[in-house]
This record gives C-alpha cells, sequence and structure tokens, in this order.
C-alpha cells in the first residue's frame, strides 16, 4: 500500500512531544483519511473518514509492518501502526523539502564510503559547470549528486 499525505501543515512551534500536523490521506490514490496531531503526545486522531473499508486495510496493513531505532545499545524493531506509517511519509516528505531548499544555493553530493544521508557541498548553484568540476576532481568516486534528482 502506498500512503501519500497532501495538503500536509506542520506546527513545529507548536509540536512538544510529538509533531503537530495536520494532512488529508490517501492510501493507492484514494482520498481515505484526515489524520491531525495537537503536538502534545499521543496517537493521531483520524476525525474524518472518507472510506471506511480503505481506511480498515490501511490499519491492518500498518499493523503488520515494522518500524527499527538505533539506540546505543543495537538496533530494536517494533511492530507499526498507522500513525507510525504516516509519521514515516511525513519524515520523507519533509527531507525532501529540505533537500529542494539545500539545492537551491548550493550542489550537493555523496562519495563512495560517504555515509548515508551526509552530503558534500559545493557552494554553487547546480549547472554542468559543477557537475563538470565534481566529476574531473573525484571522478568515479561519485556517488550521487542530490541536485540532479530535483
Amino acid at each position: 500500500m502506498k500512503i501519500t499525505l497532501k495538503s500536509l501543515k506542520i506546527c513545529n512551534f507548536m509540536s512538544d512531544e510529538t509533531t503537530c500536523f495536520s494532512a488529508t490521506v490517501y492510501v493507492d490514490g484514494v482520498k481515505t483519511c484526515t489524520a491531525e496531531n495537537e503536538g502534545h503526545g499521543g496517537c493521531n486522531n483520524y476525525p474524518w473518514i472518507y472510506d471506511r473499508s480503505m481506511f480498515d486495510k490501511v490499519c491492518e496493513w500498518a499493523k503488520t509492518q515494522k518500524f527499527s531505532f538505533e539506540w546505543s545499545s543495537g538496533e530494536k524493531t517494533y511492530d507499526s501502526d498507522l500513525d507510525m506509517e504516516i509519521s514515516k511519509v511525513m519524515d520523507e516528505m519533509e527531507k525532501i523539502k529540505q533537500y529542494k531548499k539545500w539545492c537551491k544555493k548550493e550542489t550537493l553530493f555523496r562519495l563512495e564510503g560517504d555515509e548515508e544521508g551526509s552530503w558534500r557541498t559545493v557552494r554553487n548553484t547546480y549547472e554542468p559547470r559543477v557537475k563538470k568540476y565534481i566529476m574531473d576532481k573525484y571522478g568515479s568516486k561519485v556517488v550521487e549528486i542530490l541536485n540532479e534528482k530535483f
């Protein structure tokens, strides 16, 4: 199942223990429900359910998913639920939003051996001459140039 969030609004200044947000949830392209959280801890609220059968299906599917956290004592895996699956989508959307913002002013790239999610930068906007500079300097060590995705 593919969960998509539209009309996502995040209020970081109101987020305390959880992320304060509201969004419309689409599952496999079907408008399913709205989700919101006031940011004071606790579960998400689903005040509007547009498609009850799809909502029930996605809740059951979410229970079969797993998520992992990296702790100092090692990785722990837990059972998921719809709240956690929505959080994963929201986190991914926020990460992409941040990447797009960075890519407007700089060129971001990774080399072999660089940690996943860490980026080297060239303080110029991306254009063919910047790509040529990176490729001339690092050659086949370049794993990806983030700006090419956006």
